[in-house]
């Protein structure tokens, strides 16, 4: 137990652009793991792109963190999200997700 509350006061008492930086480097890890991983179920194979859609997938966090800056989701760590929080991340995700199926439309993705 006295493990756990030391991480977590480690992390509690880091500076607030330290925290934002945690997050933009874990969203951009998830990111990139669930494309991949998106593409491999609808393949039916562990796919891993060549090419042209490596750098799709790979400049994808570069997209969603502008649009998420943008939206202002890495402005504040946020403790007890509300509802209005909670659509303004509806909305920057669902932007994302538009932004980066009209590039893979365009980019011809077979």
């Amino acid at each position: 137990m006295d493990v756990k509350k030391l991480m977590v006061n480690k992390v509690i008492n880091l500076s607030r652009i330290n925290k934002q930086l945690i997050m933009l480097l874990i969203d951009s890890v998830l990111l990139v793991s669930i494309l991949l991983a998106s593409f491999s179920i609808r393949l039916g194979y562990w796919y891993f792109p060549q090419d042209g859609l490596i750098w799709v997938i790979f400049g994808a966090p570069l997209i969603a963190a502008s649009i998420f800056l943008r939206f202002g989701l890495y402005r504040a760590v946020i403790r007890y999200i509300g509802f209005k929080a909670l659509w303004t991340v509806v909305q920057a995700v669902s932007l994302y997700a538009l932004v980066w199926g009209v590039i893979g439309f365009m980019v011809a993705v077979d």
